[in-house]
């Protein structure tokens, strides 16, 4: 459009997930991440006033360590999977 502000943004998310079963059963799982964003801003309009121009960056690093222990029991011909998550 030819007045008002423009925008562009470019986003990356990498990460990892790093599972671990101990030899009593207990399932821990480690997941790190970081999404990045860069932003190009033309004419943007300021709430103090006057306009700005340029590029901005930011970065959102998260980490997350989960446990599970599933109990199974065979009931029959069948199993029963109990499965406490935090």
């Amino acid at each position: 459009r030819p007045t008002g502000a423009e925008y562009q943004r470019a986003s990356f998310t990498g990460g990892a997930k790093l599972p671990y079963v101990s030899t009593g059963g207990h399932v821990f799982e480690a997941e790190l991440s970081v999404r990045t964003d860069a932003y190009s801003l033309n004419d943007v309009t300021l709430a103090a006033g006057g306009t700005f121009e340029g590029e901005q960056y930011r970065a959102l690093p998260q980490a997350a360590l989960t446990w599970r222990y599933p109990l199974i029991t065979r009931i029959n011909d069948a199993s029963l999977t109990v499965e406490p998550i935090v």
